[in-house]
Parts: structure tokens; C-alpha cells; sequence
């Protein structure tokens, strides 16, 4: 339930900063102790200024996500454009 709420809350801010989001993939839960690290996958497109709003929000209440992975390159047809790959991790007690 934690996992689609979040998956609704970067979906719907990805909207908002006008972000287009593909292939998200959410991970299997690993149990670390007293806590379950979930990850999720996702392509993402857009100018870099809202690239950054967007990433700097999801470390943010409400979610409290861990940027693990960030791979961005400009799109040869627009060079303003920029496309990529990030890989999120949430705590969940």
C-alpha cells in the first residue's frame, strides 16, 4: 500500500513539472532487520531545470526517498531534453 502511494505521488508530481515518466518498475521488498528496503525504477524525460525540481521533491516529505541511481543524457533531436534512468529506495518500517 506504501509502495502504490508513492508510485501515485511521483506519477502525479512528474505531471505536475511537466515530466514525462515510462517503464516503472517497482522492486521486490529486501528485509534488512527491523525494516524493508523497497526500490522502484523509472525512465524519465524532460528539461533539466525540472529534472532537478523533480528530484529534489522526491527526497522530500511526503516520501523520504533515497536517490540510488541517476543516468541523464540529452536527446540528440533536442538537446534540451534531457532522458534518463533513476533508481529510488524507500524505507518502510
Amino acid at each position: 500500500e506504501n509502495i502504490s502511494k508513492m508510485l501515485s505521488y511521483v506519477e502525479g508530481l512528474a505531471d505536475s513539472l511537466d515530466i514525462r515518466t515510462s517503464n516503472m518498475k517497482p522492486g521486490q521488498g529486501i528485509e534488512k532487520g527491523l525494516y524493508k528496503e523497497y526500490s522502484i525504477e523509472l525512465q524519465i524525460e524532460g528539461r533539466f531545470p525540472e529534472i532537478i525540481k523533480f528530484l529534489s521533491e522526491l527526497i522530500k516529505f511526503p516520501t523520504f526517498a533515497a536517490l540510488k541511481k541517476c543516468d541523464f543524457r540529452a536527446v540528440t533531436e533536442n538537446p534540451s531534453i534531457f532522458k534518463g534512468t533513476i533508481i529510488l529506495s524507500k524505507i518502510i518500517i
